[in-house]
């Protein structure tokens, strides 16, 4: 039985916060049905297994891992910190989708076309939370970033869960193509460029990049991957 999967001294703790979700915050039979679903699988990873992933939860709740992913992306949501959750996703989301190019290699700074009225106000919240900061070009409606600092970001948003398979499914997988495409965005005159000026700002930013404990070694193996090589063995 379900109920046989959560650890006796975990009872009282998952009874009470499925009180508090389902009663407390929404009123008794007020909560929508997907909503309780999605909190059912919260309070199970919460209190029984953090690093759960997607197969053993559907088989446990006897549904299809599809169903799985779309509650988790609703728990994501919804459930534990919602408001910096959503932030987040929306971050990657305009990061993840916005034409960008390299605004200066001596900077290291990447030029942004947003055409997102909220773009501004929210990149800035994110980057002054890692001591960085962004510029408006009203001229070309543009945003300028420096990119150690975009890692930095990038990093913190991934850490920032520790580990848990609902991050894996809805963050990493953003962050992992933000990444790619900084990689792709490189012509390859640039690239040899890299291979042989080790020395230079913008090698260095990668390096740094492939040093940050969450996102490095994934930076590290894009960049020694056949396609880019940037890093010397």
């Amino acid at each position: 039985m379900l109920y046989d999967l959560i650890p006796d001294e975990k009872k009282g703790p998952f009874l009470k916060d499925l009180l508090e979700y389902v009663v407390e915050r929404n009123g008794l039979a007020s909560m929508p049905k997907q909503d309780m679903e999605a909190c059912f699988i919260y309070l199970f990873k919460k209190h029984v297994d953090p690093n759960i992933d997607i197969y053993s939860l559907s088989k446990i709740f006897k549904v299809k891992e599809s169903k799985i992913k779309s509650l988790m992306e609703l728990l994501y949501l919804k459930f534990d910190d919602s408001d910096r959750r959503a932030d987040e996703l929306k971050f990657l989301s305009l990061i993840e989708n916005t034409l960008f190019e390299i605004e200066s290699f001596e900077k290291v700074q990447i030029r942004f076309h947003f055409t997102q009225v909220e773009a501004f106000p929210l990149l800035q919240d994110f980057f002054r939370r890692v001591q960085g900061s962004v510029k408006y070009d009203r001229r070309s409606e543009s945003i300028i970033v420096n990119q150690n600092r975009l890692y930095d970001v990038l990093n913190a948003i991934w850490e920032k869960d520790g580990g848990l398979s609902v991050a894996q499914s809805l963050v990493k997988p953003k962050i992992q193509k933000i990444i790619g495409n900084l990689g792709r965005s490189l012509d390859e005159e640039v690239r040899s460029k890299l291979r042989e000026q080790n020395n230079s700002k913008f090698y260095k930013s990668l390096d740094y990049a492939s040093k940050l404990s969450g996102i490095g070694s994934f930076v590290l193996n894009l960049y020694k991957s056949e396609a880019f090589k940037f890093f010397k063995s």
